[in-house]
């Protein structure tokens, strides 16, 4: 992946939301909702991190990138986890 990890991890946000669109009876809504706010929330914050803080940032909150990232993407995740 030559994509910067900030792009990485808004394309993962981007492909957990149209996957959720269509979902109904998740136990686990909440929780995926949760993470990405908060990952929505740090790109607020941080809107030109590098991937250093990026992976930082996802290593630092791993149960929140896990929720986020489909499992159907394991390189995503390695990406982002490092």
């Amino acid at each position: 992946m030559n994509k910067p990890l900030r792009q990485v991890l808004s394309g993962a946000i981007a492909s957990r939301q149209a996957a959720m669109r269509g979902t109904r009876g998740r136990r686990d809504w909440t929780e995926i909702r949760t993470a990405i706010l908060f990952a929505e929330q740090f790109q607020i914050n941080y809107p030109h991190a590098d991937d250093t803080r990026v992976r930082a940032w996802c290593k630092a909150n791993a149960t929140f990138v896990g929720r986020i990232v489909p499992a159907n993407q394991p390189a995503v995740l390695a990406a982002l986890l490092g």
